[in-house]
């Protein structure tokens, strides 16, 4: 009996879950098809897209996850390395970027806060830098 109960909890539980996935966003607007090609044209995503082609065979995915609202002016984008071998998505990146400027910021939720583009690839060489010299290989 609790064979066959679970064996019918994973035909309606395992459907309920791969369907939880976020609906992915096109741009339909100008302004929302150039920060899509602003995203892309970062040398972060380009770097990570050919990792995930190489690796994984699949092209990143890039979702606006909401637009401009009153009370603040800016446009939330994910990108996310898709992973269809194992049901999942991994997000790699979250941009903030302004609608009237199309100032980049990146949301780090390692530091739990947003910064700038710039700011923000200085901490991550910092950090790259860090983790070679605790990891270099002694010959």
């Amino acid at each position: 009996m609790r064979l066959l109960i679970f064996i019918l909890a994973q035909f309606i539980i395992t459907p309920l879950q791969t369907s939880v996935e976020p609906a992915k966003t096109k741009a339909t607007i100008a302004a929302e098809k150039k920060v899509i090609k602003l995203i892309k044209a970062l040398p972060e995503f380009i770097e990570e897209n050919k990792y995930s082609l190489k690796m994984y065979k699949v092209p990143l995915d890039i979702e606006l996850d909401r637009g401009p609202i009153r009370e603040r002016n800016n446009y939330q984008v994910s990108v996310y390395l898709p992973r269809p071998d194992i049901n999942m998505r991994n997000r790699r990146f979250t941009f903030t970027v302004d609608a009237k400027t199309y100032a980049i910021w990146v949301d780090d939720f390692g530091f739990d806060k947003t910064m700038s583009l710039e700011e923000w690839r200085c901490v991550t060489k910092a950090k790259r830098r860090a983790y070679e010299k605790t990891h270099r290989r002694k010959s």
